[in-house]
């Protein structure tokens, strides 16, 4: 693994983590697949990597087990998505809400919303139209949902105009 690619593996598994039990869930790695491949995986795939590991699903990853795992998803089947774009299409709605939760807008609002408004509104706020490629669009490395959040969460908070992004003030 690249460094960038182990950073990143660290960080989701990190952000997964959230007992703090240096373990993950099977339930934990289908989020954490999903947060790679742009589409919930399918509980066949993630029980197949878990066969591939030799494990059963119900036991928990240990960090070296999870990059294995991450490693082999990509690398040998081939599941996360290399070469097409990362659209707006590609992050589930419950991500999209999450966005628009940095920005006033009303709770009541956001959870009543359409998929294609939750793509408008985000679109607007990243001022980028829904289909863009959101690697070539946006001014930083964004490649999947995890740091399209990041990025998003980091601009509302430096306040800074960044692609439209602009700080709601104090909450």
């Amino acid at each position: 693994l690249s460094m960038d690619v182990f950073a990143e593996y660290q960080v989701a598994f990190d952000q997964l983590d959230v007992d703090g039990s240096g373990t993950l869930s099977f339930e934990e790695m289908r989020r954490a697949l999903e947060m790679h491949m742009g589409r919930p995986p399918t509980v066949m795939e993630v029980e197949d990597l878990y066969l591939d590991l030799k494990k059963n699903s119900d036991e928990e990853l240990e960090i070296r087990e999870f990059m294995w795992m991450m490693h082999t998803a990509s690398a040998i089947k081939h599941l996360f998505k290399k070469g097409e774009a990362f659209t707006l299409r590609d992050v589930p709605p419950s991500k999209l809400r999450d966005i628009l939760r940095l920005f006033r807008l009303a709770e009541n609002y956001i959870v009543k919303i359409s998929f294609e408004e939750l793509l408008e509104h985000v679109a607007n706020y990243l001022e980028v139209r829904t289909n863009s490629d959101l690697r070539e669009e946006l001014p930083e490395r964004v490649t999947n949902v995890r740091q399209l959040v990041a990025y998003v969460s980091k601009k509302v908070e430096e306040g800074n105009g960044a692609n439209g992004i602009v700080s709601p003030g104090p909450r």
